[in-house]
């Protein structure tokens, strides 16, 4: 029995679990409209949570590994877009999901804060006072096939 946590870009607070992982999907984020910026600064909290990252569709890439790793427990906090809860519910392998509620929720998006780096702004003092930020080296994720220990 394993634990996977998926982190997304509306959840990207690591939880303890056996897998931790992102998944870059390039037409899930050209569908949401999301920049440059905000993938670099997706990439960085992975690369400072020590996060394998995997590219490919979210639905191709999720599945794959659920069956290979035999994974029974999916952790994530709570997504506010469709398509990932269409995802998540169009798995042919259903392990139990778990989803976890924001902390940051009563910090969503307003109209005061339109876009995401205004929003981080408001956010950064709360993100990063309760830990140190290090800069350490994206972990190569292993590939498909390759048994991880």
């Amino acid at each position: 029995m394993a634990t996977l946590n998926l982190l997304h870009a509306e959840g990207m607070k690591r939880q303890p679990s056996d897998h931790c992982i992102f998944i870059y999907d390039r037409l899930h984020f050209e569908t949401m409209n999301y920049g440059k910026n905000r993938l670099l600064f997706l990439l960085q909290l992975c690369k400072d949570q020590d996060v394998a990252v995997y590219e490919g569709t979210l639905h191709d890439v999720l599945a794959e590994y659920i069956e290979l790793h035999a994974i029974t427990t999916l952790v994530l906090q709570k997504p506010r877009q469709p398509d990932l809860t269409a995802v998540l519910q169009a798995l042919p392998a259903s392990p139990k999901i778990q989803i976890l509620e924001d902390d940051l929720d009563y910090l969503s998006i307003s109209a005061d804060s339109p876009s995401f780096f205004k929003y981080y702004r408001k956010v950064e003092p709360i993100l990063t006072s309760s830990r140190q930020i290090s800069i350490t080296h994206l972990p190569s994720p292993e590939p498909f096939g390759s048994d991880p220990e």
